[in-house]
């Protein structure tokens, strides 16, 4: 091990939701494991986040840390047994390595809460010279690392199974509706720092009309008007430069929009002062919350309801009432 830093614990504040799921500000203590860097030799990777060495997996091949919840390139086995072809390679990486990949790194919203805060040691170790391995190139990702002075070429495309003969491994500072430690932050300011470009963003409303792709807001092209009544500007961020994306999360001033991965966004956030997070009744999580926790915005959520049944809370379809939004809008005299 490299080094490692002190765990410690926090009092986490949840945002209080107003609508079809109404309740109150509640708090709980979070725990929050100490992040390490270490240096491996010789250890097998694999694609969606498998990291092995002498036939054990490490702690870092579960991205909640939690080896008993379900993992996509770790087949449940009877009698949780592997056979040893599973630790098998196709290829061999000789030059030293730094570990970038994850479960669902292709994946935007997955990337930037959970991948790329690993660069948290980039002002303590130099990283420039080191190849990135990563199962998905998706072309976002070269953007975020230019803050760090690394290149698109420093990427390694992990498609196989690969031996590598010398690996460096940050921990995740950031841990799904777990933990969060400052080295995430670091590494989110870093980035909203470098693309700044100092421009005011008034009162901006993401919308996700656009994707249609699970959880659809059925009635958004209305909440959309309503926001504009509002003032708010509406914005599709799939249709605009990751750079810019950063810039309008940075410099906004009230971010509003249906809960997702554009949403996360706001760990760029530092002129925002009120986040409207509009969110299914069954899709309401401690994210937010833990992205939130230190910076001076305040969170509200305004929650609709589900409308598929038979669809998990993450997909499940929903519409929202607009009077609610009308109703949380004046509260806070927009």
């Amino acid at each position: 091990m490299l080094f490692s830093q002190p765990a410690r614990s926090i009092d986490l504040i949840r945002p209080p939701v107003f609508g079809a799921k109404t309740q109150n500000n509640t708090k709980e203590k979070i725990n929050l494991p100490a992040d390490y860097l270490v240096r491996v030799k010789r250890v097998l990777i694999k694609p969606r986040q498998v990291i092995a060495k002498d036939y054990y997996f490490l702690p870092d091949s579960f991205r909640r840390y939690n080896h008993k919840m379900p993992h996509v390139g770790i087949p449940t086995q009877i009698g949780n047994k592997m056979s040893i072809s599973f630790f098998s390679y196709n290829n061999i990486l000789d030059e030293s390595a730094f570990y970038f990949d994850g479960e669902h790194s292709g994946h935007y919203g997955h990337f930037i809460m959970e991948t790329l805060p690993r660069l948290w040691c980039w002002d303590e170790f130099d990283l420039t010279n080191l190849r990135f391995v990563t199962h998905d190139k998706k072309p976002f990702v070269k953007n975020f690392l230019v803050p760090f002075g690394i290149s698109e070429e420093n990427l390694y495309e992990l498609k196989l199974p690969t031996l590598v003969k010398d690996l460096l491994i940050a921990k995740q500072p950031y841990v799904l509706e777990k933990s969060i430690s400052f080295n995430a932050k670091k590494v989110w300011k870093h980035i909203s720092d470098f693309f700044d470009k100092r421009l005011s963003r008034g009162k901006v409303y993401v919308s996700r009309l656009k994707f249609g792709k699970q959880r659809i807001l059925i009635n958004e092209n209305e909440v959309e008007d309503v926001f504009k009544e509002y003032g708010f500007n509406v914005i599709y961020p799939e249709e605009l430069p990751i750079e810019e994306q950063i810039d309008i999360f940075r410099n906004a001033e009230i971010i509003a929009g249906p809960s997702g991965s554009a949403l996360y966004n706001l760990v760029f956030a530092k002129e925002v002062s009120h986040a409207l997070i509009l969110v299914s009744d069954r899709f309401i999580t401690l994210n937010d919350a833990l992205i939130n926790h230190g910076e001076k915005y305040k969170i509200t959520y305004i929650s609709g309801y589900s409308i598929d049944d038979h669809e998990s809370g993450m997909k499940a379809n929903w519409r929202i009432d607009l009077r609610d939004i009308h109703r949380v809008l004046r509260k806070i005299g927009s």
